[in-house]
């Protein structure tokens, strides 16, 4: 799945060449197999898509904002519902500036740790 940037005037342009509207993301995108060049003005910032990942040929990495962009959606498509998840609170700080920090855990029936996240 390869997301654009396109505008509302132009998605009906975008959607004769192929391309679909991801509801979730609120985004049009290009079904993985579709030739990217169709795409090529609704690509973002001039960089190419791979995989659901903009590269950007000059440069390493990904920026934050996509990098959370590309999180947020793999979470959403794993866990479409909320959830409800029972846990022990085993550290609870509060930092100056009210940041506070929560750690879960979890153990099995032998009591030993299962699970731990910060």
């Amino acid at each position: 799945m390869n997301y654009l940037n396109v505008s509302f005037a132009e998605k009906d342009d975008a959607k004769s060449l192929g391309a679909r509207w991801d509801a979730l993301e609120k985004r049009w995108y290009a079904p993985d197999g579709l030739n990217l060049e169709l795409f090529e003005k609704w690509l973002p910032s001039g960089g190419i898509i791979e995989n659901s990942v903009t590269v950007y040929p000059t440069s390493k990495g990904i920026t934050l904002l996509e990098f959370l962009r590309q999180t947020s959606l793999a979470l959403k498509k794993a866990v479409p519902n909320e959830q409800w998840i029972r846990a022990e609170i085993s550290q609870y700080r509060v930092f100056n500036g009210g940041h506070v920090s929560v750690e879960l855990v979890e153990h099995n029936e032998m009591g030993q740790l299962a699970a731990q996240r910060c």
